[in-house]
């Protein structure tokens, strides 16, 4: 079953901690674990559906950094 945690930090404290190998902030307010995404979805709001079945947006402006990275 799926966790969920609230926090109180804003995301880039945990961006910062985070290896930016592994982890992407995908959105304002979606950082992704790169080995969990299963299958992207291009268009004009392209997400990923990760793992767990969740999907997450990936930002325009973040769509080319982040087809870099998932390659």
């Amino acid at each position: 079953k799926d966790k969920k945690y609230i926090v109180s930090k804003p995301i880039k404290f945990y961006e910062n901690l985070l290896d930016d190998k592994q982890f992407f902030k995908c959105h304002k307010s979606h950082l992704i674990n790169m080995e969990m995404v299963r299958t992207f979805h291009k268009g004009k709001q392209a997400y990923v559906l990760m793992g767990n079945g969740n999907q997450v947006p990936i930002a325009v402006r973040r769509k080319d950094e982040f087809l870099r990275k998932f390659r």
